[in-house]
């Protein structure tokens, strides 16, 4: 089956939202810019408490991010928070309002008894048409990729695996960071939702092969555990981690035994590769740093040679890396990082932004 026709006319569609944070705020307002009434918007989870908390707080002042509740309001909707959107009462609630049509955007994982509540309308937005799984912006940067597609697709019982009903390409800069594929991700949001309302407009939905065999799967990441940086590593496979954990993520990070012993978290928030190769280092001493460098960089020895720590993440905000890594301290190896040095602090407490899509926030 190639496509599937709709069993009511454009005029009658009743079209639910159900999500979570900067991407379901985005598809809102791309579907508010295009004309299209949204009958109700549902959350699983509350933006004014927990560990996303913080993150959200930033994309708001990115501007790319308001309460779900108050962009329902704006637009005329119903809205429903709730633990488990898939729980009955959601689910009556959402036909109580008429809704025939779900799009979920970073939503929960929706089970096969709410698809069917809708007649199997129920459609996800997914970033990449090259992976499944949950942590495409990290992947993508560690794999220097700076194009892909959006896929809007019809949500089945499996990761990302449904047919799929439309796509467009969208585009990124070099050496960017999650954030800056998650800008051209929402800039592409209303193209690839004018394509989808074209295709409901005309009453036949397609479902085209996902290709699914061909695509890697990206496991979860946590980053309060897989955002370690190995200081063997090369300067250049660094800076990549480093990027690749960047905002809204919690941030690439090492363990820094100061000259006096007390142990830190220390979040980098971007660093710099450097053509200074005219000196040469045991491998005994990555990990230490050698050298202050301009605007309060620090210079680490990283895979025998030098890296450049430009700033540290302090929450949202970032300073000098000078002013938490000092020298006569060292980075510790990850393997040694269970010894017994004093207590291990987080320097970026209280205001750490969590790890959302280490614990990662369906992005795409």
């Amino acid at each position: 089956m190639t496509s599937i026709a709709l069993p009511w006319a454009f005029r009658d569609l009743k079209l639910g939202v159900v999500g979570s944070g900067a991407g379901c705020y985005q598809a809102l307002m791309a579907l508010q810019a295009l004309g299209v009434p949204v009958a109700m918007v549902g959350t699983h989870e509350s933006t004014l408490q927990g560990p996303r908390s913080d993150e959200l707080r930033g994309f708001q002042r990115l501007g790319l991010y308001q309460e779900l509740g108050e962009a329902a309001r704006r637009i005329g909707a119903a809205f429903l928070q709730a633990p488990d959107l898939n729980a009955p009462a959601c689910v009556r609630a959402m036909k109580a309002r008429g809704v025939n049509l779900v799009l979920s955007v970073s939503a929960q994982v929706l089970q096969e008894d709410f698809v069917q509540a809708f007649a199997g309308l129920v459609f996800n937005i997914h970033g990449s048409a090259l992976y499944r799984g949950r942590a495409g912006l990290t992947w993508a940067i560690l794999n220097k990729l700076q194009a892909d597609r959006l896929v809007l697709h019809w949500v089945a019982p499996a990761i990302d695996a449904g047919a799929v009903a439309t796509t467009v390409p969208y585009e990124w800069p070099a050496r960017c960071y999650p954030v800056d594929i998650m800008r051209a991700q929402f800039q592409a949001y209303p193209l690839l939702l004018a394509g989808f309302l074209s295709l409901v407009r005309a009453g036949r939905i397609p479902c085209l092969d996902p290709q699914n065999g061909a695509k890697l799967y990206f496991p979860l990441i946590r980053g309060e555990r897989d955002g370690r940086i190995d200081w063997d590593w090369t300067p250049d496979a660094v800076d990549a981690f480093v990027r690749g954990f960047g905002w809204p993520y919690l941030g690439a990070f090492g363990d820094f035994r100061s000259s006096r012993q007390l142990m830190m978290r220390v979040h980098v928030a971007r660093c710099e590769r450097l053509d200074d190769k005219a000196q040469t280092f045991h491998p005994s001493c990555n990990g230490v740093p050698v050298r202050y460098g301009p605007s309060d960089s620090v210079e680490v020895i990283t895979g025998g040679t030098l890296l450049r720590l430009l700033t540290i993440r302090t929450g949202w905000e970032e300073v000098p890396a000078r002013t938490v890594v000092r020298l006569g301290g060292r980075f510790v190896r990850p393997a040694a990082t269970t010894e017994s040095a004093g207590p291990l602090a987080d320097h970026a407490a209280p205001a750490t932004v969590a790890a959302t899509g280490m614990a990662m926030t369906s992005h795409g």
